[in-house]
């Protein structure tokens, strides 16, 4: 990751949008399973999803997909305090 916070980790999502027209489609879960078997196809079993917001669905999201909450970090956006979520995958 950006920081090297989660070492034991190699691969990472930064993030995934869907516009919302498209969300409910499986484009989402398609495009995560893409990263994961390319990742794996480099010998990577360990990934981040970073800069998840607490506060929206979207956190679901990456739940159903496996992920487990490893961190959360406070920021600031326009001028309110936000939860951002740190999920990470171990598929050994």
């Amino acid at each position: 990751m950006r920081s090297g916070k989660y070492k034991e980790y190699q691969g990472e999502l930064c993030s995934i949008y869907i516009l919302k027209e498209f969300k409910g489609q499986g484009i989402g879960k398609s495009l995560a399973k893409s990263v994961i078997k390319e990742l794996e196809k480099l010998g990577i079993n360990t990934m981040l999803v970073v800069f998840v917001l607490e506060n929206k669905n979207s956190r679901l999201f990456y739940e159903a997909m496996g992920g487990k909450i490893i961190d959360k970090i406070e920021v600031k956006i326009a001028g309110k305090k936000l939860n951002e979520l740190v999920y990470g995958w171990d598929n050994n």
